[in-house]
């Protein structure tokens, strides 16, 4: 049997019910599905935020939309 784990905004893995991944070596680790869709895990949770948002209720969507603005911004710094 194989086992489908998947909800909203949960990584889907596809493993056997008996495997445990707490002890499973690097190579047979599965990437997530947002990684094999070519998005960073930034644009990721950002799409699982705006999915929760738009399914509040509309008491507490006031609320929610003052934390939506926030973002994280990615600065690499140069070496000298």
């Amino acid at each position: 049997r194989v086992l489908l784990a998947a909800g909203p905004c949960i990584e889907p893995t596809l493993r056997h019910p008996h495997d445990s991944t707490r002890h499973a070596h690097p190579r047979n680790i599965k990437v997530g599905y947002w990684r094999q869709a070519g998005l960073s895990y930034i644009q990721y949770s950002q799409i699982c935020a705006k999915a929760v948002r738009d399914a509040l209720k509309v008491e507490f969507k006031a609320n929610a939309e003052k934390t939506s603005d926030s973002t994280a911004k990615i600065v690499k710094l140069k070496k000298e």
